[in-house]
């Protein structure tokens, strides 16, 4: 790449991501450039060259990608002790020597910063897809180029020329980056780069969240008087940043960070409804700090072994790449409740909220459509908050009957495993006064419903007994609604084991 970047008399330098994962002994395969002249001409002759795929990302702001396949490349640096890039002297950056010795292995104090613990330096892997992204430099050169990015983490550069010429790794770091990434904190480069993207905003949540790193009280700050300027990111850039948090297993922490900053009223300013009744919003909230204590085993869910491990299984299935359905079971978790302000009614010193979980599906379809979801996307959102109150039901009555849990299975169809992790969620989220049972009632009824639910799934493997032709053959129908409801009291009794055979 360098020879022939070189050849058409292009500087090359790597920026940005690539830096900091590599430092972080995170595995990449995602590159950045940067070098000054004909950007989408040289990345499509150079994609032309290697036999790789070229995407022009941005024509306006000089942005292509080019996609390559192999079976492995070489150590882009081949690294020696702690395989850290050393400076000028060859020396290691003392900021990244380790804290009180510069001799031992730098540890870092945050566990997922492990600073001084990898090389720049890829191993070969099979069928490896790399992206190269190729982006114009802004400025007069290299530093003000890196003066106009996101984060000080960011804002490293490497010059390929000299590091080809030399055979010596330096980094460029005019911002402290590797410092930070050694305090683990997220820090601006300025505040105009909010004004430049304000997609950066939320950004900044998001690598707080990926790599557990702290905000700079400044940044912080600087974010909350910002925040206005969301509005101006679309709703596919705010989608991604949103749902990568979700992503992570501690996201609860995060949307609590953006909600002090004031990011989430502007991108939601429905939420200010859900906000005005009392102890609303912090119960969805919660809700989803549950989610995820129960999803780290960090509190009893009474799920059996076989049935968790199964579930896992299914809330990692990929909705619409790179969404998962445990992302969109997150996000519901926030606004499973929504439709409630809209249906309150009050009598005396009594109120309910009866057929909230419609409304809040309605309320749901036009969240999708802000963030650009996609039908499906849309529809199991939709299914979550309408059927949310349906496992509630059922733990509250006395008795159960077989024939209720078919059809809640029937109903909620491949979105009940949601429903069952959120339904304790959402119990375990409430106020203990307004509890009317334990938790032990929830859980048993859980266990119940996922059991039936097994069964459920391994008969409907099975070939139908009967069809809508033999039922209007048998007893003489007509085709209509008569047959298919004929249908489902068939599968319903077969779920029960009342009917085995036509």
């Amino acid at each position: 790449m360098h020879r022939f970047f070189e050849s058409k008399g292009a500087r090359l330098f790597l920026v940005g991501g690539y830096i900091r994962d590599a430092l972080l002994g995170r595995d990449t395969k995602d590159l950045d450039f940067t070098f000054k002249g004909d950007v989408i001409t040289l990345a499509r002759q150079y994609a032309k060259k290697i036999k790789g795929a070229f995407v022009l990302l941005d024509e306006k702001n000089a942005t292509a990608r080019v996609i390559y396949k192999e079976t492995g490349l070489k150590p882009l640096v081949q690294g020696k002790g702690t395989g850290l890039p050393p400076n000028k002297n060859g020396s290691l950056p003392a900021n990244l020597a380790g804290r009180g010795s510069s001799k031992s292995p730098p540890k870092s104090p945050h566990p997922r910063c492990n600073i001084g613990a990898s090389d720049l330096v890829h191993k070969k892997d099979k069928n490896t897809e790399w992206w190269f992204d190729f982006t114009g430099m802004a400025g007069r050169g290299i530093a003000e180029d890196l003066s106009r990015r996101d984060f000080t983490f960011n804002a490293m550069a490497v010059n390929l020329q000299e590091f080809f010429k030399t055979g010596k790794m330096e980094i460029i770091d005019p911002f402290n980056g590797m410092k930070d990434l050694q305090k683990c904190i997220v820090r601006m480069v300025n505040e105009k780069s909010f004004r430049d993207d304000p997609l950066r905003l939320l950004r900044a949540f998001r690598f707080s969240a990926a790599l557990d790193f702290c905000i700079d009280g400044k940044t912080a700050r600087a974010i909350a008087s910002y925040a206005r300027l969301i509005r101006n990111a679309s709703g596919e850039r705010i989608r991604e940043e949103i749902f990568a948090i979700f992503k992570t297993g501690d996201s609860c922490r995060s949307i609590k960070d953006m909600d002090r900053a004031g990011l989430l009223g502007w991108i939601f300013p429905g939420i200010s409804k859900i906000k005005n009744e009392k102890g609303l919003w912090k119960h969805s909230v919660r809700t989803l700090w549950c989610l995820e204590q129960i999803l780290g085993n960090k509190i009893a869910s009474g799920i059996q072994p076989g049935q968790k491990k199964g579930s896992v299984s299914h809330f990692n299935e990929t909705v619409c790449d790179p969404r998962t359905r445990i992302e969109l079971l997150k996000f519901a978790c926030l606004f499973h409740d929504a439709g409630k302000p809209r249906t309150k009614k009050i009598k005396g010193d009594r109120f309910s909220f009866y057929g909230h979980e419609h409304t809040g599906a309605k309320i749901m379809e036009k969240l999708c459509l802000r963030l650009r979801l996609s039908n499906r996307e849309t529809r199991i959102l939709e299914n979550i908050v309408r059927f949310h109150m349906r496992a509630h039901y059922l733990a509250n009555l006395k008795e159960v009957s077989e024939r209720a849990v078919s059809k809640l299975i029937r109903d909620c169809g491949d979105e009940l495993i949601e429903l069952l992790f959120f339904t304790l969620a959402d119990f375990l989220a409430t106020p203990r006064e307004l509890k009317k049972l334990d938790a032990r009632k929830y859980r048993k009824t859980i266990r119940r419903i996922f059991k039936r639910y097994d069964s459920a799934k391994k008969i409907s493997n099975l070939p139908r007994l009967v069809n809508g032709y033999d039922l209007m053959k048998e007893f003489s129908l007509q085709q209509g609604p008569l047959v298919g409801k004929l249908l489902n009291e068939v599968e319903l009794a077969r779920s029960e084991n009342k009917i085995k055979t036509r």
